[in-house]
C-alpha cells in the first residue's frame, strides 16, 4: 500500500543518513534532517494543503488533509536533539499525520539552542498550545505528538516542569536511557525523578 511504501521509503532514507551524520558538524546535520522533511513533504503533497503561520519568536503551519475524516488537531513537536529540525522538517512528519490519520496538523518549529537558550523551546511549545486553545479547540480536542526532544517537550508541558526541573529530569532520563539497550527508555519517571534527587547509583531497580 502507499502507506507501507511511504513507511519504507522514510525508514531507507533514515537508515541512509544515520552513518554519515555521526560525523558531521551541527550545520551539516541540520541541513540533512531539513531534506528528509522536504522528502516526506513531497511524498504526501497531493493529499494535504500547507498554511504557515509566524509567531513573534518561532514558526509554525497548518497541514490540513483534503480527506479529513477526524475532528479536532495534533500538535506536532519536532525531534532533533533540541538543536536540529526547522519548518521544513516538522511539515514533512506533518503531512504523514495529517494523511494517514486524516486529521489536522499543527507543527511548531520552536526555536533551536545553542543560539537559543532553553527554555526557549519549552516556551514555544506552550504558546503553540495556547494559540490552538484561543483557535477554539477545547484541551480534549487537542492530541500532542512528538518524537525525540518532542515528546521531551510534550512531558514537561504535561506535568508543567518550571524550567530547572525539566532540565534535571531530562538530563537524569537521558543517563538512565543509555544504559539500556536501543533507543527507547525502559525505565520508569520514579527512577528517574530519585537519579535527578541525587541518587548517583546509576542502577535501575527491577
Amino acid at each position: 500500500t502507499t502507506m507501507e511504501l511511504s513507511a519504507k521509503l522514510v525508514r531507507s532514507q533514515l537508515n541512509f543518513f544515520k552513518p554519515f551524520v555521526a560525523g558531521c558538524s551541527l550545520e551539516t546535520t541540520r541541513k540533512g534532517q531539513d531534506k528528509l522533511g522536504e522528502l516526506m513533504s513531497a511524498l504526501h503533497k497531493r493529499e494535504v494543503i500547507f498554511r504557515d503561520h509566524d509567531f513573534e519568536q518561532f514558526k509554525g503551519a497548518w497541514v490540513m488533509p483534503k480527506d479529513e475524516r477526524r475532528s479536532g488537531v495534533v500538535l506536532y513537536l519536532h525531534g532533533g536533539g533540541y538543536t536540529c529540525g526547522d519548518l521544513d522538517y516538522a511539515k514533512g512528519f506533518g503531512a504523514t499525520l495529517a494523511d494517514e490519520c486524516g486529521i489536522k496538523v499543527f507543527c511548531a518549529a520552536y526555536r533551536l539552542a545553542p543560539e537559543n537558550r532553553f527554555p526557549a523551546a519549552l516556551e514555544d511549545a506552550l504558546e503553540a498550545y495556547r494559540y490552538l486553545l484561543k483557535k477554539g479547540y477545547a484541551a480534549k480536542q487537542i492530541l500532542l505528538c512528538g518524537e525525540s526532544a518532542g515528546g521531551g517537550l510534550i512531558y514537561a508541558c504535561l506535568n508543567d516542569y518550571d524550567p530547572q526541573s525539566t532540565i534535571e529530569f531530562a538530563v537524569a532520563a537521558s543517563c538512565l536511557k543509555h544504559s539500556v539497550e536501543g533507543d527507547f527508555n525502559m525505565v520508569s519517571v520514579d527512577e528517574v525523578k530519585k537519579l535527578a534527587g541525587g541518587d548517583a547509583s546509576g542502577r535501575v531497580q527491577r
